[in-house]
């Protein structure tokens, strides 16, 4: 795992307090229990969304573990020994505890912190039972089967919870009342510590000796906290800033990470070294933005860079399927005469599979798209023996899967399995600064294709910045590469001319062809939909006077599957 040199200075200035306090995190010799000499208990990692907060967290606990600090688990099960120093890594909700063990990090609620169970006698007869710490109980509840079962388990995965679980008990129900917290804790890693409100932080600093708030300031503060955040009145020199990604290069246009825009002075060097850094992981990514930001460029470039790019980069765009085929197409199929059609999970095997538009996956075929993610293996439709696989997964989506979660349009599960990484794409009309580097770099890969010298577009149009370009990065793509055919050896002020006209042209378009727009907004989403989509393909197969195949290349889509789509849509041979 590398780190950026904000989240280097960062760590290291953590590091620094804690060993200045007491530990030793050079070694693990010191493992001495005398009380740490905090002067103040609280310390602030502050930064934006997407800023590696979270990775940073990793890090500290990965630090944390090889120096013999362990993980306090807050259940009885996992009672301490003695000599040992502990850390918690805890979140107010159980959202965010579930996005920080998805993580593989070992967190737990504020409340299990706050308040210990007090379990039944009989639950703490077995656990001890189970470590070997006292005899076999006589429980009327469990007979000698279920004990035998019990220790059977425990003896190949030492969890109490789990030894339970295997004989269809829950530990919870052992659980008889709750009891706030005595035991001293040493240190508490508090995440989304945006939410907690004064009160809980004074209940945790009865707790643990030393508490380390990640937190983003750009977040909305607890209501009942008058506008300000637990962290806002920390002294600076125990608040570690965090930046944030804000640059983009030729090769990686209009993105931004997170909310950057909340805080434009914070930026890292250069974006294009952090696809660069994602390339050479398999972390899952997460690409959102409008329609033509640019979501598939990014992707490609992360597959380019990888050490995967020797191998298949296979594109599933969802929302072109029909509802019954998304399976079939993930997954493949098996004939009765031996024959195999493979889906794109098993084309992209050893490479990159981009779902994009994830969020038209229906409901169902979600949660076997989740079993994949977690198992990496399938089995095809009629198939009897599973495939596995090995592939890097990236989805796009111009949709707010947030919103589509909360509505129980997204599982859950599956969302947090998909975002660890998210980028977002914003649109070319908030990021007009742009537009010069998009120019010249269009230019250049298109003179490159069609063989055409390049065109003297002049980047001082005010045209160029004052148009909303509601196609995004796409829009202007097809702008500099209809200049470049049509005019590349005329004067400057004959391009501009033309590209002025196009835009006054599509200006007039949007304004005044209410027909599409009227008609789409009175119909049901789906009518809206088929309404555009076959108002675009028309006018785009009368472009390409009816050739699928350039039209397949224009839009983006496969040849086949822009047949099937114009078959559905009921647009027949257009010359």
């Amino acid at each position: 795992m590398e780190l950026s040199l904000d989240q280097q200075e960062c760590l290291s200035k953590l590091i620094a307090f804690l060993n200045g306090s007491g530990l030793n995190l050079k070694s693990t010799s010191d493992k001495s229990l005398q009380k740490l000499q905090f002067e103040e208990n609280l310390l602030a990692v502050l930064g934006f969304a997407g800023s590696g907060k979270t990775e940073l967290l990793k890090y500290l606990v990965t630090i944390l573990e090889k120096n013999g600090i362990s993980s306090a688990n807050i259940d009885y099960e996992a009672k301490l020994k003695e000599g040992t120093r502990c850390y918690a890594i805890l979140a107010p909700t159980n959202k965010a505890v579930s996005v920080l063990k998805a993580l593989g990090l070992k967190a737990t609620t504020l409340h299990k912190v706050l308040y210990s169970p007090l379990y039944d006698p009989n639950y703490e007869k077995i656990s001890d039972w189970l470590r070997g710490i006292s005899a076999k109980p006589v429980l009327e509840s469990l007979n000698d089967e279920k004990l035998e079962n019990l220790k059977n388990f425990f003896s190949q995965n030492p969890s109490v919870p789990g030894a339970f679980a295997s004989i269809g008990i829950r530990t919870s129900d052992f659980i008889i009342g709750w009891k706030r917290r005595e035991g001293l804790l040493d240190i508490g890693i508090v995440d989304e510590s945006s939410m907690l409100t004064s009160m809980q932080i004074a209940d945790l600093k009865k707790i643990f000796q030393l508490l380390i708030l990640f937190g983003d300031p750009g977040q909305l503060s607890p209501v009942d906290q008058d506008g300000r955040m637990v962290f806002h009145d920390l002294p600076n020199n125990r608040k570690f800033f965090l930046s944030k990604i804000h640059r983009q290069s030729q090769d990686n246009p209009i993105i931004k990470a997170a909310n950057f825009l909340q805080d434009p002075k914070i930026m890292f060097e250069d974006f294009n070294d952090y696809l660069n850094y994602l390339s050479k992981t398999d972390s899952r990514i997460l690409i959102s933005g409008p329609t033509g930001s640019g979501k598939e460029l990014v992707a490609r470039k992360i597959h380019k860079n990888s050490n995967r790019s020797k191998e298949p980069f296979v594109i599933l765009n969802a929302a072109l399927l029909k509802e019954k085929t998304y399976e079939k197409e993930l997954f493949g199929e098996e004939f009765d005469d031996g024959n195999i059609s493979f889906g794109a999970l098993e084309r992209a095997n050893k490479g990159t599979l981009l779902i994009d538009e994830v969020s038209e996956i229906p409901i169902e075929t979600q949660a076997n798209v989740l079993r994949v993610l977690i198992d990496q293996k399938f089995k095809r439709i009629n198939g009897s023996k599973y495939v596995n696989v090995n592939i890097r997964l990236i989805s796009s989506t111009s949709k707010d899967l947030n919103e589509l979660v909360r509505t129980k349009n997204f599982r859950e599960d599956l969302f947090h399995r998909l975002n660890v990484v998210p980028i977002e794409l914003i649109a070319l009309s908030n990021r007009t600064e742009d537009i010069p580097l998009l120019i010249d770099y269009f230019k250049t890969k298109l003179s490159e294709i069609n063989g055409f010298p390049q065109p003297k577009i002049d980047i001082k149009n005010d045209n160029l910045y004052t148009y909303n370009w509601p196609g995004n990065v796409r829009e202007l793509r097809n702008l500099v590469e209809r200049v470049t055919i049509l005019s590349s050896n005329e004067s400057k002020e004959s391009i501009n001319k033309m590209i002025n006209d196009i835009l006054n042209s599509a200006i007039s378009l949007n304004n005044n062809d209410k027909s599409l727009i009227e008609k789409s907004f009175s119909s049901p989403l789906k009518e809206a939909r088929e309404h555009f989509e076959k108002e675009y393909l028309t006018n785009q197969l009368k472009k390409n006077h009816g050739n699928i195949s350039k039209t397949a290349d224009f839009i983006g889509m496969e040849r086949s599957a822009l047949h099937r789509k114009l078959k559905s849509l009921g647009i027949k041979g257009i010359n």
